[in-house]
């Protein structure tokens, strides 16, 4: 059984909010993007939509930015988890997101 350090908590934060920021985007209808887009709620709606994947593209960059962060701080010292557990926490987030935009651009609601 392999024992991770008091940062071993923290090694698993950028995969957790990866998989919520794919989550969040995949929340989304394409449909409501367009501008063709009617909404019964008024006009204010596509904003928001917007304003929703940009946050979510937001929180899955500072997710890769995060495992690559650690990746570089396990690089350099000598007493923190192994290098292969940062990473295998950069591959984590972008494999997740992959999926997640995958999956966004190809279901269709039929």
């Amino acid at each position: 059984m392999v024992v991770l350090g008091g940062r071993g908590r923290l090694q698993r934060g950028p995969g957790i909010f990866a998989s919520l920021a794919a989550l969040m985007f995949n929340c989304v209808n394409k449909d409501e993007i367009g501008y063709d887009y009617y909404s019964p709620y008024g006009d204010d709606s596509e904003w928001r939509v917007k304003l929703w994947l940009f946050v979510a593209y937001v929180v899955s960059f500072v997710c890769l930015a995060g495992s690559v962060g650690l990746l570089v701080q396990d690089a350099l010292t000598n007493k923190g988890p192994s290098v292969w557990t940062g990473v295998a926490g950069v591959l984590q987030c972008v494999l997740v997101l992959i999926s997640g935009l995958v999956y966004w651009t190809c279901h269709s609601e039929d």
